[in-house]
């Protein structure tokens, strides 16, 4: 597994898995290029690193649940135990805060003892040697002790009896056993910066790489052909494949997807029978788990129960273990061979506790339980409640409620469970409809509000994507045309939601997601479904001449309605030119085009201008401003422009057009065929030279708006310039310099056509 070294962590929000299956997304397409991040192995957690001088004395693994966090540390133990890493620590005392909860006030020796008994008589002498010392902490986010990093209380005796938040704390601050090592883990979501700023260098573990993920699944399934294949569809599900950097995760899909095949090759028409969502894909998995039991459905539906019930109240009160006390509390019995299938009995007795075994599990039978024991008090109850849960607990478990709503979905479970409650899905529906409305209706004045405005958007989308009902999807949406969700950044969850949104409901005519951040591939969940919209804007989001390409099929498209495009502000090259060209030769639909502040100059410029020329272009306006065009683009303007019967805007600001080639892009804009009725030409470092030749220009019978303005014109150009608005139907010009204005304001007493001059 790949880990990163951290310099700064800040505080998430997201639920722990859903929020580092983005960041690990994040981190590989980048290559680890930031300077805070370096890819680290075992051997590196405790050598000196470009990020501080000397030598870390604590170090805080953090990572998604099931990430392998505790896997982990036990590697590192059994590495040191064989003599492979860290010889320098004569001892290494593991601890896992589960256990260190049954501790009340205690000093260092005492906690020691208390696990390590058979060393009292040794105890002593240890601790002389602090800097041979390595104490390892396990689940930081379990600990019920106060733990204060911000404003410590510290011991500096072994002997001294304090709290154990105290003992680690002064641990970690090297006030006690001072020179001594620590190495902690915590969950990546509950990690705050008081706790990152404590320690000398930080760890995340970002589980499966790309490679490994394919690896995993060629070593379950064995063939390499059915394998391919199941990867394959997982990798376009970016509901499944955004966990499978989690081992436990990627072990569930290839368990539910085994129980599906008996053979070794899959059908295309097979994959209907797939999960799509990660409600369909824990509903099979539970569902594979009771297959496997003889009990009969009663017995299984009051035991989910019972756990879905517990599971609720471990969520809203962030217990993440649960004692035999809690279990009988909720009439469970810690015995039961099923239970052992949702839960992993942790600690030795007489201390034992159980957790959930998989990611999400908890949120699912939390979710689960109101379809087996309806009560629209409790279901009312526990929507209101979510609002209250911290890390986004609350969004998994509705997303659960609402994937359930689905009745296919929901069929995976009823061989074992037996009907589950219709009552459930009504409530669940109106909470969704009316969630969107008062969201659509919602005033939003700032800019931070705006955006989680969107979040929350995005949000429900994915909750309408597990419900996976396209009625609801119209219902939730009514009459609205516009999606605007600008400026936020969008993961590969959200995109497939959007999808699946866009789908469902053709009478969106607009997207605007300009300044998003997001990875150009995203578009590939949604690219197929563009050619529906009238208005795309994808302006501000670091579009590559290959992101280019896979919204080309919208524009190819026969059906296509796309009016209007902004491409703006990305990276684009001439070499897109050659893909839009392509894409837009036989379009009818295309009225605007936006390529500004992109840089377009070079040969494949003139595939653009060529379909430009062309009989069938519809377009109507053309922005390129600051798009990176020369002197010898004026060359390729000229060929599109000369016999262009359609447009009738263009925008050739900042740009760099002044020379020899540019009387023949005049020409081509004075021509009898040219239709341009705007014409921006702002800031392309025009001086008086150019002046004779703009004059050509009132022979276009169409132009009648002018943009000369930040020019390097003087007052000698304002002959030229009089016989321009003398001759031509212009309506407004703009232009700059005082004696010209004086000019300019002389002459249009006389001109009635040319209402507007601005100054």
């Amino acid at each position: 597994m790949d880990m990163m070294v951290v310099s700064k962590l800040h505080r998430r929000s997201q639920h722990g898995v859903v929020e580092s299956g983005v960041k690990h997304y994040s981190y590989l397409r980048k290559h680890i290029t930031f300077i805070n991040l370096e890819c680290i192995s075992l051997k590196m957690l405790f050598r000196g690193s470009y990020l501080f001088d000397g030598v870390p004395h604590s170090v805080l693994i953090t990572g998604a649940p099931g990430v392998g966090k505790t896997t982990l540390l036990k590697t590192f133990v059994c590495e040191w135990v064989n003599g492979k890493i860290y010889q320098r620590f004569s001892f290494v005392f593991f601890f896992r805060f589960q256990e260190l909860n049954t501790m009340g006030k205690v000093s260092l020796e005492t906690m020691i003892l208390q696990l390590y008994p058979y060393l009292e008589d040794r105890l002593p002498s240890i601790l002389k040697y602090p800097e041979k010392i390595l104490f390892i902490f396990d689940g930081l986010e379990e600990s019920i002790h106060q733990i204060d990093f911000i404003s410590p209380k510290f011991c500096t005796n072994v002997s001294q009896v304090e709290n154990m938040g105290t003992i680690v704390v002064s641990l970690v601050g090297q006030s006690l056993m001072k020179g001594c090592f620590v190495l902690m883990t915590m969950e990546t979501s509950r990690v705050k910066r008081r706790h990152t700023t404590a320690f000398t260098q930080v760890a995340e573990i970002m589980g499966f790489s790309p490679k490994n993920k394919k690896l995993y699944f060629h070593r379950y399934f064995k063939k390499k052909a059915f394998s391919d294949q199941v990867f394959s569809y997982v990798k376009d599900i970016g509901a499944l494949y955004n966990f499978c950097f989690i081992p436990n995760f990627c072990w569930m899909v290839c368990e539910v997807f085994s129980m599906r095949f008996t053979q070794e090759t899959i059908n295309p028409q097979d994959f209907s029978l797939l999960p799509k969502t990660l409600t369909q894909l824990l509903a099979g998995f539970v569902s594979k788990i009771l297959s496997n039991r003889k009990q009969d459905k009663s017995h299984n539906r009051k035991l989910l129960a019972s756990i879905g019930w517990m599971a609720g109240y471990g969520i809203s009160n962030e217990i993440f273990a649960f004692d035999e006390q809690v279990l009988a509390t909720f009439g469970i019995d810690s015995t039961s061979e099923l239970l052992h299938q949702f839960m992993l009995e942790t600690n030795p007795p007489p201390n034992v506790t159980f957790r959930f075994l998989h990611p999400f599990m908890p949120e699912f039978l939390a979710a689960l339980v109101h379809y087996i024991n309806y009560s629209p008090e409790k279901l009312y109850n526990s929507l209101e409640k979510a609002n209250t849960y911290k890390y986004c607990c609350d969004e998994v478990f509705i997303s659960f409620l609402c994937g359930l709503s689905n009745k296919s979905t929901r069929s995976v479970l009823r061989p074992y469970l037996g009907k589950l409650s219709s009552k459930s899905i009504t409530r669940v529906v109106k909470y969704v409809s009316a969630w969107l409305i008062q969201q659509s209706n919602a005033e939003v004045h700032k800019l931070e509000e705006f955006r989680n405005n969107q979040r929350r958007c995005l949000t429900m989308f994915y909750y309408l994507y597990e419900a996976r009902d396209k009625h609801l999807v119209r219902e939730a949406l009514g009459s609205c045309r516009r999606l605007n969700l600008s400026s936020v950044s969008l993961t590969p969850l959200d995109c497939t939601a959007l999808a699946f949104i866009l789908e469902s409901c053709k009478d969106v005519e607009e997207l605007d997601l300009g300044s998003c951040k997001f990875h150009e591939e995203y578009l590939r969940k949604f690219a197929p479904l563009l050619h529906d919209l009238k208005d795309l804007r994808l302006s501000s989001v670091m579009m590559t001449n290959d992101g280019v390409q896979f919204i080309c099929p919208a524009l190819i498209n026969p059906e296509s309605k796309i009016q209007t495009l902004w491409l703006g502000f990305n990276k684009l090259t001439d070499l897109s030119c050659i893909y839009l060209a392509s894409a837009i030769r036989n379009n009818t639909s295309l009225r605007m085009l936006d390529l500004s502040w992109n840089d377009l100059s070079g040969p494949h410029f003139s595939d653009l201008m060529d379909v430009l020329s062309s009989p069938t272009c519809r377009i109507e306006e053309l922005w390129l401003d600051h798009a990176g065009l020369i002197e010898t683009s004026a060359i390729q303007l000229a060929s599109g422009i000369r016999n262009n019967r359609s447009l009738r805007k263009l925008n050739l600001s900042r740009n760099f057009l002044n020379g020899p080639h540019f009387q023949g892009l005049m020409k081509a804009l004075s021509s009898p065929t040219c239709r341009i009725e705007e014409l921006e030409l702002c800031e392309i470092d025009l001086t008086d030279e150019y002046a004779p030749l703009l004059k050509t220009l009132s022979k276009n019978i169409s132009l009648t708006h002018l943009d000369l303005s930040n020019n390097k014109m003087s007052d000698a150009s304002g002959r030229h310039l009089k016989e321009l608005i003398l001759k031509s139907r212009l309506k407004e010009i703009r232009y700059m310099g005082e004696d010209l204005c004086t000019l300019y304001m002389t002459y249009t007493c006389h001109l009635p056509h040319l209402p507007h001059v601005q100054l």
